[in-house]
Parts: C-alpha cells; sequence; structure tokens
C-alpha cells in the first residue's frame, strides 16, 4: 500500500463529496523511510480541489533528552490540509493559484498526490522539543555522565554551596 491517492473521482464529484482513505503500515517521505503510521483520513471535495483531514499515529526515532539513549516512540497528529490539482479535472488545462497559495500541497496532472509530505510536517510539528525515552527516565550523572537508569554511580552527591553554613551547624 501506498500513501499515494488518485483522487480524479472525487475532482469529478459535487463540492461536499466525502471518500475515505484509512492506512495502516510503513511510508516514505522523499524517497526515505519514515516509520510507520496509522492514518484515518477523510478526503472532501472543496470548491477548490480536496481536503484532507484526519488523525494519523506515526512513529519517530529520537534520542532522550535526558539520558542520551535512542528510543522509537509514536505521535498522534492531526492533517488538516487542502490539495490543490494543478490540472483541471474537466478540461485538462493548467491551473494557476497566484502567489497566496506558495507552499501548496498540489494534486499532479494525473489527478494523483502523495499524502507523505502532509505527514512529515505534520510530525514533526508533534514531536516533542525535548523527547525522553520514558516518563521516570533519570538522565546522566552530571559528574560523570552514567546512566541513572542503569544503577547509581560512585561520584559524590555535590551539596549546594548555599547550604553550606547549614552543614557547619551539624559538624
Amino acid at each position: 500500500m501506498s500513501l499515494r491517492v488518485n483522487l480524479a473521482g472525487l475532482l469529478k464529484d459535487n463540492v461536499g463529496a466525502v471518500r475515505n482513505f484509512d492506512y495502516q503500515g510503513v511510508w516514505e517521505a522523499d524517497g526515505l523511510p519514515q516509520g510507520h503510521v496509522a492514518a484515518e483520513f477523510k478526503l472532501t471535495r472543496t470548491s477548490r480541489g480536496v481536503w484532507v483531514f484526519g488523525p494519523a499515529r506515526v512513529t519517530y526515532d529520537a534520542d532522550c533528552g535526558r539520558c542520551l539513549t535512542p528510543f522509537t516512540s509514536w505521535a498522534r497528529l492531526q492533517v488538516d490540509e487542502e490539495y490543490l490539482p494543478s490540472v483541471d479535472v474537466q478540461s485538462g488545462r493548467r491551473v494557476s493559484y497566484g502567489a497566496e497559495d506558495d507552499g501548496a500541497f498540489l494534486i499532479d496532472a494525473h489527478h494523483e498526490t502523495d499524502l507523505a509530505e502532509a505527514l512529515r510536517q505534520n510530525r514533526l510539528a508533534a514531536m516533542p522539543i525535548a523527547p525522553v525515552c520514558r516518563d521516570d527516565c533519570a538522565g546522566l550523572c552530571p559528574a560523570c555522565g552514567a546512566n541513572a537508569n542503569e544503577g547509581a554511580c560512585a561520584c559524590e552527591p555535590e551539596a549546594d554551596p548555599r547550604w553550606a553554613a547549614l552543614k557547619e551547624l551539624f559538624a
């Protein structure tokens, strides 16, 4: 299966016509493997093109922001994009949208489009800024750099210098 969708039938339909597109499997963007995806998209005919809307779950690879361990996780995202035809489905003439639609998702001359780029962009927006491998990740020891998830290191705990006067009272 592919994230490539033929929209010719939907483009010939009336505004408001709906098709469902469900996908589960591996996906690529720009020819590179991206991971796994599970998506349930609703494709709706608009006055200009096709609106693609629906939830998706995609995998991403990251390094933990606390312990630097590489891991793979799932990101939940919501795709909400309009795809515009580059060729009119009735006349076969090229369609130009002008400067306001620069960067728009386009439907090619064969009335097909690839949903992978929208997934890639939405996945980047949904990824956490500082991903963690698990919620209770203990991170790295600030002194020796040992992974605290694998056990305690032999470092002496550092005392905050602001508490030095209190430490002297108990000495």
